[in-house]
């Protein structure tokens, strides 16, 4: 393995917001994007000739899968001054398509409260990492891998729903070094499974359970435990100390998976 480090430093027009597993009705959000969301942004700008879904063996697929071969690990935080609050706001939604049939027709079925999940962080700075496999990367990005993972990276313009937009401040591919079985310290959310002993993880911390990224259509997505360093609400960045089974490291920045 090649081990390099992708991040991306942006700035919140206002926010954003990301559904949780399994939720119906009720819309709440993730504090944080998770990993899927984090390679649907990249893979926005990167596979933007190459269309939005294409065909698997007869399956319609997201081109984020494309980015599942190269990618090890995908995670963000807020910067160190950042804050963020997490709320919901009451919306009135079409559900008539989803009642009985009966009903359907009947005005007052027609429409339903809702309430919708939502951060609010109007100017605030979040940073994305990726950890990459450079030998993988070369394969299905081909030679100019890195240039083009940096040009969209700048090309990053949302974040969850199509109306977080972002803005784009510094994006840095690092080469990094490999860590096997060590402790680092780091600001970016991690999988339980990644933490050989989560009872000596020290710092404030929160868990949070993630989508799995799977972009295939139709299949239901697997979701895993993440350790989130910092405060769920109001969303506030931390930095945790973990035994872990695999890492990289670049420059102050350390990603486990």
């Amino acid at each position: 393995m090649e081990p390099w480090l992708l991040t991306v430093h942006l700035e919140f027009a206002w926010g954003y917001s990301v559904r949780l597993p399994t939720y119906g009705k009720r819309q709440s959000s993730f504090p944080l994007p998770p990993p899927s969301t984090l390679l649907g942004a990249l893979a926005y700008p990167l596979m933007l000739d190459s269309g939005e879904y294409y065909l698997e063996t007869k399956n319609l697929v997201g081109s984020a899968q494309k980015l599942r071969p190269f990618v090890l690990a995908a995670s963000a935080c807020f910067s160190k001054d950042s804050r963020a609050a997490l709320t919901e706001d009451v919306n009135r939604y079409l559900i008539g398509q989803f009642q009985r049939k009966e009903r359907r027709t009947e005005p007052s079925y027609r429409f339903g409260a809702v309430p919708v999940g939502k951060v609010y962080a109007p100017s605030q700075e979040m940073i994305l990492a990726y950890a990459l496999d450079g030998e993988k990367c070369s394969s299905v990005l081909g030679e100019h891998w890195g240039e083009k993972l940096v040009s969209a990276s700048y090309s990053i313009v949302r974040i969850g729903s199509k109306e977080g937009l972002v803005s784009v401040k510094l994006a840095q591919l690092q080469r990094a070094a490999e860590i096997n079985g060590g402790r680092i310290k780091t600001g970016f959310y991690m999988p339980q499974s990644a933490v050989i002993d989560p009872r000596n993880v020290t710092g404030d911390y929160y868990t949070e359970e993630f989508w799995d990224p799977d972009y295939s259509w139709g299949k239901p997505n697997k979701t895993s435990i993440y350790i989130v360093p910092g405060r769920r609400n109001p969303v506030q960045p931390g930095i945790v100390e973990a035994n872990v089974t695999h890492a990289v490291k670049a420059g102050e920045y350390e990603l486990a998976f």
